[in-house]
């Protein structure tokens, strides 16, 4: 949360290293989940993809679906539809829609919809997941999902959800002074 990534990256190997010689394979799960996350976010896509189909995703289908979606994100961005799709298809939806820290899944169906030419419901999928009160406080929410929310809803000339959207970032970010936050404020405010 501070974006302090390098620090991060060897603590989160570790830790995954760790969990996996102990057997807990869901503690494994969400380590590789975390792991991910700070990947991505760091352009290390490849290395996200490493054990993405690693038997160990059965054993916690909340943490593999989140990986999954981040999984999806990174197919998108590289133009792989296809990929992307199977991603997308093998996320686990109960754990998707049940809450949490689910963001990735949702943010791969959203930004599907907007390459497919309906930017209008990619952006309905997105407010509809910032708006759930469980949701909106997560500080990933904010940085990944809350700034293409904005975006999307801007595309769509839907400018009173964009300044509600940018407000609701604005509100949160406030209370965090790590690069991302601000950097997700002047973003969404440019916009």
């Amino acid at each position: 949360d501070l974006d302090r990534f390098e620090e991060a990256l060897p603590m989160l190997r570790e830790v995954r290293r760790r969990t996996e010689q102990s057997g807990n394979l869901n503690a494994w799960a969400l380590a590789r989940a975390i792991l991910a996350r700070v990947e991505y976010e760091t352009g290390r896509w490849d290395d996200v993809l490493i054990d993405i189909d690693s038997p160990a995703e059965s054993t916690d289908p909340s943490s593999a679906s989140y990986v999954r979606g981040i999984a999806a994100l990174i197919a998108l961005h590289r133009d792989d539809e296809v990929g992307a799709r199977r991603h997308i298809e093998l996320s686990n939806p109960a754990t998707v829609l049940a809450g949490g820290w689910h963001d990735a899944v949702l943010h791969a169906r959203a930004v599907e919809r907007e390459r497919a030419g309906r930017p209008d419901e990619g952006l309905v999928l997105l407010v509809t997941y910032m708006s759930d009160d469980q949701r909106s406080a997560a500080d990933w929410v904010t940085h990944m999902t809350g700034v293409d929310a904005v975006r999307l809803a801007v595309h769509v000339g839907d400018l009173t959800t964009a300044r509600e959207l940018a407000a609701q970032i604005e509100a949160h970010a406030s209370g965090a002074d790590a690069p991302s936050g601000r950097a997700a404020r002047r973003y969404c405010r440019g916009l």
